[in-house]
């Protein structure tokens, strides 16, 4: 996807040198139910999202680092995988 934005926020400190675990499709409902379970054991948690604007007003916002990005764009996954340890594929 053309324009393609790397992460749009990231989490407080706290979780320094943790490898982060991404959520795709964090817009949807197993993933609003997954990521609050996933911060309370103290993950650093991204997000991918094709509009990242749909989880404005989540509790657990703030808590995320938030990437904007399409599965269909080679590109915009390898950047969202980058360094990340389990990947949970809710799409």
């Amino acid at each position: 996807m053309p324009g393609t934005q790397g992460p749009r926020t990231r989490p407080p400190g706290g979780n320094a040198g943790q490898a982060p675990v991404l959520v795709t499709g964090a817009t949807g409902y197993i993933a609003g139910q997954l990521v609050p379970r996933l911060l309370e054991r103290g993950l650093l948690v991204r997000c991918l999202a094709r509009r990242p604007d749909g989880l404005a007003g989540r509790s657990w916002e703030a808590q995320v680092e938030l990437v904007s990005g399409d599965l269909t764009d080679p590109g915009a996954c390898a950047a969202a995988l980058q360094g990340v340890s389990t990947d949970y594929y809710l799409v």
